[in-house]
């Protein structure tokens, strides 16, 4: 459990992002929201088999409750989207098989845009910081599908996250 620390990753890179922004007073408009949760027992916790619904509406059956930080991120994209923005950029760290995947030398990118991906590609080069795109295949959503919701918070294998994002990135958003 004492590696448990490095969830918080995500949230400290956007963290310390906002704050190079306002050092560097970028002419930009930037909102940074970082959805917190702490995973306890508790005689209120979250069951496996309990149905939740984001924000969205949508109903996602808890199959994992170890995967709780996918519920925050999905409800976080909704709320995102009600900024209207142009991009949205996720920086989150929410699955082992990425590891799996990658190892620690590069950060996985999920992204349907060419043009975003060329961006964040370019600019791993230029800070060192490498990234690999990740795909989307439309059949991960096939993996996601659950027995008592509209989906679950975990794949049919119990590490398929990447088609968790798939479907939480609103329509029109790179």
């Amino acid at each position: 459990m004492g590696l448990m620390r490095g969830d918080m990753g995500g949230a400290a890179a956007v963290a310390a992002s906002v704050y190079a922004v306002a050092q560097l007073q970028l002419p930009i408009s930037l909102v940074a929201l970082i959805p917190l949760c702490e995973n306890m027992p508790s005689g209120t916790a979250f069951k496996p088999g309990d149905v939740v619904t984001a924000m969205n509406g949508k109903t996602i059956e808890v199959d994992n409750t170890d995967a709780e930080g996918r519920l925050l991120l999905a409800d976080a994209l909704t709320y995102a989207h009600s900024f209207s923005p142009s991009t949205i950029i996720d920086l989150a760290t929410l699955t082992g098989a990425v590891d799996v995947a990658l190892g620690s030398g590069a950060a996985a990118v999920f992204t349907t845009d060419d043009d975003l991906w060329s961006e964040i590609h370019q600019a791993g080069q230029v800070t060192g910081d490498r990234v690999w795109r990740m795909p989307l295949y439309q059949q991960y959503t096939k993996q996601i599908e659950a027995r008592t919701a509209d989906i679950s918070n975990v794949g049919a294998r119990g590490r398929d996250a990447g088609a968790l994002h798939s479907r939480s990135i609103p329509q029109g958003v790179r």
